[in-house]
């Protein structure tokens, strides 16, 4: 990236951070509920599609930096083959760009994130419209990523509108069936909210897992340290209902491991200059998700500590 747009970049990430309110003191221990975050969208779009949405500005890199990252199969680099899907939008002036639909509002050619792209075949995008003398399709784009623009090599329509891009989509996900034998009467959870048994969790966060929600609304406790057995009677007096009490997997962060993790991604999730898309913290999954734009080298550098309890994922996603 030239100086010019560093410095761009750079100013207008301290104009929005210097218009903010102070953010209000969160408390990472009890960030069970569901949390949908798309940062700013306004302010970040000015710091994001300055300079075509690309490169994170400078920064030093962490000082936990591990050899390798699951996230590195993730990065792109300047021609490098990638695959995107989204809303593509012909301007007024005759450029096209290809809008992330995370986000949508009334007027499809308004989107906050997206990356400018050449060469799309509208011919080939059989759900394309006209919004206001503006061409609009839902498309799937595989092509070159260079200085921050997608030249197209391969234009397809979206076979599913509400995710054209083909993503897993890791973070709607469905409860997962609790991974314990259910009682001969079968699972009679209880309906209230276990306050209780968070509490014991949270002052013993060392020896037990993020607690989740199964199938049915049964609490799964997974337990680092300790008996099983004389946990499962020590928490059972503590709900009301049933409860699944297991040994936690090898590699499984503990509950204080993950709320460590917590309160070192809120930064990096807030910063425009990462251009993260979207974050969600649900109760039925021990995980937090977040979308970002793209993964560049220099982002790597910042996220590549992320573990177990983090899914990271990208719009742009280099093709195999």
């Amino acid at each position: 990236m030239n100086d010019v747009v560093d410095d761009l970049l750079h100013r207008a990430g301290d104009e929005w951070r210097a218009a903010q309110p102070p953010p209000p003191e969160i408390d990472v221990s009890r960030l069970r509920g569901r949390t949908r975050w798309v940062p700013a969208l306004a302010a970040a779009a000015v710091v994001l599609v300055a300079g075509g949405l690309v490169y994170a500005t400078g920064s030093s890199p962490p000082s936990e930096v591990e050899p390798a990252s699951k996230l590195e199969k993730l990065v792109v680099r300047d021609g490098t083959t990638v695959r995107a899907g989204g809303s593509v939008v012909e301007q007024g002036d005759g450029t096209v760009k290809l809008c992330w639909d995370g986000v949508t509002g009334p007027d499809p050619t308004q989107c906050p994130y997206f990356v400018p792209v050449v060469g799309v075949d509208f011919a080939k995008l059989p759900m394309g419209h006209v919004h206001e003398g503006k061409r609009v399709a839902l498309a799937l784009l595989t092509g070159v990523w260079k200085a921050g623009t997608l030249t197209v090599t391969e234009t397809a329509p979206a076979e599913d509108p509400n995710n054209p891009g083909k993503e897993d989509r890791a973070w709607n996900v469905l409860p997962r069936p609790a991974p314990c034998s259910p009682p001969a009467t079968g699972w009679q959870p209880s309906k209230e909210r276990p306050t209780d048994l968070y509490a014991y969790l949270d002052a013993h966060a060392d020896e037990f897992g993020l607690p989740w929600r199964a199938k049915g609304g049964v609490t799964v406790v997974e337990v680092h340290r300790g008996d099983l057995d004389g946990v499962r009677r020590e928490l059972g007096n503590l709900v009301k209902g049933d409860l699944c009490v297991v040994e936690a997997a090898t590699g499984k962060p503990t509950l204080a491991e993950h709320k460590r993790s917590l309160a070192r991604l809120e930064p990096l999730v807030q910063d425009p200059a990462n251009a993260v898309l979207y974050f969600r913290h649900q109760d039925n999954e021990p995980a937090a998700y977040v979308t970002m734009l793209v993964m560049t080298p220099e982002r790597l550098e910042k996220f590549r500590w992320i573990g177990e309890s983090i899914t990271l994922e990208t719009w742009l996603k280099p093709v195999p």
